[in-house]
């Protein structure tokens, strides 16, 4: 990634005189906070919609069982 970085960095440096680089450089920001974000929060959700699959698993064997044995 640090080699595209460079590349796209020097290309926009030829291309623009190095008035680019600081738009570039935001983007990057952004790019490295989203993906911070989602490492945090993506796995905190799918613990989330696991334990939301278990629960209602659980409940439906519950209502099965129960209506099987008449109770």
């Amino acid at each position: 990634m640090l080699g595209a970085t460079s590349l796209t960095r020097g290309a926009s440096s030829v291309e623009t005189g190095g008035l680019a680089n600081p738009v570039l450089s935001a983007v990057e920001l952004l790019g490295s906070v989203l993906m911070s974000a989602l490492a945090i929060f993506v796995p905190v959700l799918a613990a989330l919609v696991a334990a939301i699959v278990v629960f209602v698993l659980m409940e439906r064997r519950r209502r099965f069982t129960t209506a099987a044995w008449g109770y």
